[in-house]
């Protein structure tokens, strides 16, 4: 679409312009520009996000997002507690346990898969399956989970949190309050640790049917040592905060997006979704028919829609005949 590209320049608020054909204003420290459409490809992690029962913890109990863990040993004694078993969480917890702290992980929803299988990565059969390039509407609800358990740790391996469990991270179902000095928990732990697993065999299965049917030449499948299902012992319901000698939570709970109040109006401007703001490829058409001009779109918060904004951008210019230079990508 041939719109001229200025790096190095932070947006620092966009408004809506209802004089002339521009329809946006964009601010920037180095003067403002005008565009008929705004692509806002900021990315899902702006502001981390933290459950309001962490003001629940007493004050000596560090706390700490994720976001800002660095390593074990800017934690204080006692034990840690990691809140949230997506990739960072997980990470986080076999990164501790190793430095021998008492580690404990509150395990939510997630999706497990191999690191490599038939000689590629984990991410290379995503992009080959069409994964990485579904969009919101494409995926049913009860499937939109984070994106899967990976790490590039020792060269990169499966994480397996049953494996995690024996060699000494102490597993919990997901966390549910804090109150009376004391941590309480769902009994859950065993039903999300076996829908982990489903997903890790779901996704291998797909590989395969995928080998299968095309012929594509792969490297023999390693044997995978994997510990059985119910191998992990029953989770307590509660933990009681002095007698574990918690010293410090940190709170692997994801991220909110920030662009809406810090330079939009959302009042000026199309909305969109909190929660999955995914305008792509197959959300632009209607998008710019309800609202011609104010095109919002934005990598999804599982970050696995980094293929589909050059197909955005592309239907953007496309549907809307985008003259040169009225494009400002964010």
């Amino acid at each position: 679409i041939r719109a001229p590209v200025r790096s190095g320049t932070e947006v620092t608020a966009l408004r809506s312009d209802h004089a002339g054909p521009a329809r946006f204003r964009i601010v920037t420290p180095r003067g403002e520009l005008r565009a008929r459409n705004v692509v806002v490809a900021t990315g899902p992690y702006q502001r981390a996000r933290v459950p309001a029962l962490a003001r629940g913890l007493a004050r000596e109990v560090m706390q700490v997002h994720a976001g800002d863990y660095r390593n074990p040993q800017h934690l204080p004694d006692g034990a840690v507690l990691v809140i949230g078993s997506g990739a960072s969480g997980c990470q986080i917890a076999d990164e501790l346990v190793e430095a021998g702290r008492p580690t404990y992980l509150s395990v939510g929803r997630h999706q497990r898969a191999p690191r490599r299988y038939g000689g590629r990565d984990a991410f290379w059969w995503r992009r080959e399956l069409g994964i990485l390039d579904q969009t919101a509407a494409e995926v049913p609800p009860e499937r939109r989970l984070p994106p899967p358990l990976v790490t590039g740790v020792h060269g990169g391996y499966d994480v397996d949190l049953r494996q995690s469990a024996m060699r000494g991270l102490s597993l919990l179902g997901h966390l549910q309050d804090i109150s009376d000095g004391c941590l309480h928990f769902a009994d859950d732990l065993e039903a999300n640790l076996r829908a982990g697993d489903q997903s890790f065999a779901d996704f291998v299965a797909t590989i395969d049917a995928h080998v299968e049917r095309t012929g594509l030449e792969v490297e023999p499948a390693p044997d995978r040592v994997q510990a059985a299902a119910g191998a992990v012992a029953h989770s307590p319901s509660q933990l009681d905060i002095r007698a574990i000698r918690l010293g410090s939570v940190i709170w692997s709970t994801g991220y909110s997006f920030d662009f809406m109040a810090s330079f939009l109006r959302p009042h000026e401007l199309h909305r969109v979704d909190e929660r999955f703001a995914y305008v792509l490829v197959a959300g632009a058409q209607g998008l710019l028919d309800a609202a011609p001009g104010n095109a919002l779109l934005s990598v999804g918060p599982h970050g696995e829609a980094d293929g589909n904004l050059h197909q955005a951008v592309a239907q953007v210019g496309d549907v809307a005949d985008v003259p040169p230079g009225r494009v400002a990508v964010g």
